[in-house]
């Protein structure tokens, strides 16, 4: 039987603990396959402000959630942790990253999980760190509907 070389990778989690950061982008992941389907992904971007990586970049904590609008979703508790509030009607038939998330100030706790192969870094919770959090940075990329 063959004996197969494995690819090494150089990922490295977010380190845990609390911290304090900046969401920094709203990614659309596009369409990924899940055990229900495909489904519509972005990827919340916080850049930390306590920590930087040995090369003096600063470390980026990706949050994947579905874009969904359910009470349960991961990404309509995100919200309403980050808003202090429940959603409106209107706010959970769209979401607008810019308005909502991109620019504020957060602070931030990250867990590791142990998977079989792999470390995972999860958000445990976050909130606005203070009402200047609302400031607004670069241009609108619009709402994304459900």
């Amino acid at each position: 039987m063959a004996i197969f070389e494995l690819e090494k990778t150089t990922f490295e989690p977010h380190p845990e603990g609390t911290f304090e950061g900046h969401i920094s982008e709203v990614r659309d992941m596009g369409k990924q396959d899940t055990k229900f389907g495909p489904r519509p992904r972005i990827a919340i971007i916080i850049q930390n402000h306590d920590l930087a990586k040995g090369n003096g970049q600063p470390w980026l904590h990706w949050e994947f959630c579905n874009l969904a609008s359910g009470k349960n979703s991961r990404l309509t508790t995100l919200r309403q942790k980050l808003l202090r509030r429940a959603l409106t009607p209107e706010e959970l038939r769209s979401f607008d990253p810019e308005a909502e998330m991109i620019g504020r100030d957060v602070s931030f706790q990250i867990e590791h999980a142990f998977g079989e192969r792999h470390v995972f870094a999860n958000l445990i919770s976050w909130s606005l760190r203070s009402d200047e959090g609302a400031r607004k940075t670069g241009d609108s990329q619009g709402g994304l509907n459900f």
